[in-house]
């Protein structure tokens, strides 16, 4: 080490970067090909882009959540750079556009950090080592095109490698052993791989469209016991057996075709898409399966930036393909007591495909070419009925992506938004009053929140309705907490838009107020507040008495959360203005809880916010603070 310092005390600075007016430490460094491009990983979690010989600041790629623990330029390309984060994910971003977002996004397990990253020599496989985590810890993988594997260890894998030659990959864990993992590749591509762990020779094959496996270990679940050990799972019902090896003839690239020969080819590729692959057999049509994903990134790239190519013979085409890709019997769920709150979903196998078809359909949908009016032929009724029926998808990747085509067709096709309000209706009753399991309903809320925020005033008779009878019974199904957020924003929309319906809405919260659920409770009075925030002194008046006598029943909740959340809102200005106006009224409903919770509650907290809420009452009214004083102690002596 001291030869090191010696060494390097020597060395002269050839070049130095300008600092920035932001500071931050400089973590990880990567030279590029020809080292024309140096990126830096940076505290603040984003990672500069530098000139290679200048060192000047060129930009910056910014989207990782957590610190960036390794960059590596693509070997094959320069223009490539891929990232590990602590966020659990690795990216790949083009430099070419710094500033831009991730060109793609490899997730690996939400609830274990990577440490180290590393990409192997041929550009095809990326590995990270995560933090040791319960006594476990990954290795995952991933192609360009697929979710990664883990390999589980029992200590953080600091540091990951590929070697040189050959196809294994070395890591380093705090366990002190460094372990071989040998990776062979299953096609050029690979497509999948075999590991083999040593020294404990753990042999684990598995395709890479296999992501993480969570061991998911609740100490104060109800279900710990039973599913302690529960894996994210994939499924598909999408594949229809071809019985035979499925052959594409391979069609030239749309640039290297002439322009008016484009549209025509165009058609032929969207005929070939059609074709559906299995994706539950990872070493079936391999080839034929790539071959498909890269005409679909090439279908997205042609729609994005060429012009002339919508012809209005390739209106029905487009909608075939799509219809072929995203239409299916969705996969049962693996458990029949799944419950989204606690269990992994079972994520969809042949997402490397379907993710391109949302992806080409929605930029489709952008196109400033695109023709409502030629479209609403081939984008009807029945074609909307299915993509809502997709909404129930275990996949919340795929229920993002229908949120943005659904939304982007409620614009585009003026005489499909009532129908797709009363199949939204239709949806919700359904959930409500037979099924209650329904995977999209907060996706389909945040929809109906803008839909809500651009309704005409006077609001239609049928707007009240959909809020009184629809949006005020889903605070009764038992998942509420899935999407009440949501299911809060459309309720506060409704009432900016006509603060006259404040008084039914309340009084549909109170009829349905949870009696024996207090995490519920909780979330009750969290949308009451925000209710509160906006609503008019004249219509506060109208409800006053029947919301107070609830408040007081949840400041004397033994469930010291739900009185903590009561007591809150006199944290807030503005109920408390509302309040103070209306004093001779809220204070005799309030007193009697309050007083006797300063005397006998359990939780010193809540006697503590109670003094406070008291003395508040104090100050706004004292002449009636001191006659129910004294009313309240004669009570007693009685």
């Amino acid at each position: 080490m001291e030869r090191l310092e010696v060494a390097f005390a020597a060395l002269a600075i050839a070049r130095r970067a300008e600092p920035l007016a932001e500071p931050t430490y400089l973590l990880e460094l990567a030279a590029g090909s020809a080292d024309q491009l140096v990126a830096v990983s940076c505290s603040d979690c984003s990672i500069r882009l530098h000139h290679g010989h200048t060192l000047r600041l060129l930009g910056r790629c910014s989207g990782h959540g957590g610190p960036v623990c390794e960059v590596r330029f693509a070997p094959t390309s320069g223009s490539l750079l891929f990232s590990g984060s602590a966020d659990g994910t690795a990216r790949c971003w083009d430099v070419r556009s710094p500033g831009s977002a991730a060109v793609q996004v490899f997730r690996g397990c939400s609830s274990h950090a990577f440490c180290s990253f590393d990409v192997s020599p041929s550009g095809a496989v990326l590995c990270a080592g995560t933090e040791r985590l319960e006594e476990d810890s990954f290795l995952v993988f991933w192609d360009a095109r697929m979710a990664g594997t883990p390999l589980s260890g029992a200590a953080e894998h600091f540091a990951v490698c590929f070697r040189e030659l050959g196809s294994g990959c070395l890591r380093g864990s705090h366990d002190n052993l460094g372990t071989a993992a040998e990776v062979t590749g299953q096609g050029k591509d690979y497509v999948s791989f075999h590991a083999r762990l040593a020294p404990d020779s753990r042999d684990m094959s598995s395709a890479a469209t296999t992501p993480p496996s969570v061991d998911k270990v609740d100490g104060f679940s109800r279900k710990s016991v039973r599913k302690a050990k529960q894996k994210r799972s994939q499924s598909s019902s999408q594949f229809r057996s071809q019985g035979k090896p499925i052959e594409l003839t391979p069609l030239p690239l749309l640039k290297d075709v002439p322009a008016p020969e484009q549209p025509e080819l165009f058609l032929k590729k969207l005929q070939q898409c059609c074709t559906i692959f299995d994706f539950m057999d990872t070493l079936s049509d391999l080839k034929m399966k790539e071959y498909k994903r890269s005409t679909l990134n090439e279908l997205v790239d042609y729609v994005t930036v060429s012009r002339g190519y919508l012809t209005e013979q390739a209106y029905p085409e487009v909608v075939k393909m799509v219809s072929c890709n995203i239409f299916r019997t969705l996969p049962p769920s693996d458990s029949n007591e799944f419950d989204p709150e606690e269990d992994e979903p079972t994520l969809e196998a042949s997402w490397p495909h379907l993710q391109l078809v949302y992806e080409f359909f929605i930029r489709f949908l952008e196109s400033q070419e695109f023709q409502p009016s030629i479209a609403k032929k081939y984008i009807d009724q029945k074609f909307v009925l299915q993509l809502l029926e997709l909404f129930d998808s275990e996949d919340p990747r795929e229920r993002d992506y229908l949120k943005t085509v659904l939304h982007r067709i409620y614009g585009k096709f003026l005489g499909l938004r009532a129908f797709i309000r009363k199949q939204i209706n239709n949806i919700f009753l359904r959930f409500v009053y037979e099924t209650e399991h329904f995977n999209g309903v907060a996706e389909l809320l945040e929809i109906l929140g803008s839909i809500i925020n651009g309704f005409a005033l006077p609001l239609k008779a049928e707007h009240k309705q959909f809020l009184v009878k629809v949006l005020i019974p889903l605070h009764t199904v038992r998942s509420l907490s899935l999407f009440h957020a949501q299911l809060a924003y459309c309720i506060v929309q409704f009432l900016e838009k006509d603060p006259t319906l404040t008084e039914p809405v309340i009084r549909g919260l109170l009829k349905f107020w949870p009696k024996t659920c207090s995490q519920k409770e909780v979330m009750f009075l969290g949308e009451l507040e925000e209710i509160l925030d906006v609503i008019e002194p004249t219509q506060f008046v109208k409800i006053q008495e029947p919301l107070f006598k609830q408040i007081s029943k949840c400041v004397s909740s033994p469930h010291f959360q739900v009185a903590e959340r009561a007591l809150y809102y006199w944290n807030n200005e503005y109920i408390m203005s509302l309040i103070e106006e209306n004093s001779s009224v809220i204070l005799p409903i309030m007193f009697t809880s309050l007083y006797r919770i300063s005397k006998e509650h359990w939780n010193p907290a809540i006697v503590a916010l109670v003094y406070n809420v008291l003395k508040a009452f104090m100050e706004m009214n004292s002449s009636l603070f001191d006659e129910l004083t004294a009313t309240y102690k004669s009570d007693r002596q009685r």
